[in-house]
């Protein structure tokens, strides 16, 4: 069986409850899990999509809680 995944950063921050500014001061700060794939380049022209693993994603939830915002990622 497969496992789910999660597409770009809007899904995720949807997911985790959280604005997609969140997610790149995280992923840039490499406090963000990895993700399983990346395509594209980070240009004006071309966006980089990332993808998650959901399992990954829900397993990051209560970290995200601890970062002092309790309404996130319930």
């Amino acid at each position: 069986m497969k496992d789910e995944v999660i597409t770009g950063i809007r899904e995720a921050a949807d997911f985790l409850g959280c604005g997609e500014i969140t997610i790149y001061r995280m992923i840039k700060r490499s406090e963000f899990p990895k993700p399983i794939e990346e395509f594209g380049m980070n240009t004006k022209a071309t966006k980089v999509i990332r993808v998650w693993r959901k399992k990954d994603l829900e397993a990051f939830k209560p970290q995200m809680r601890r970062r002092g915002n309790p309404n996130l990622a319930k």
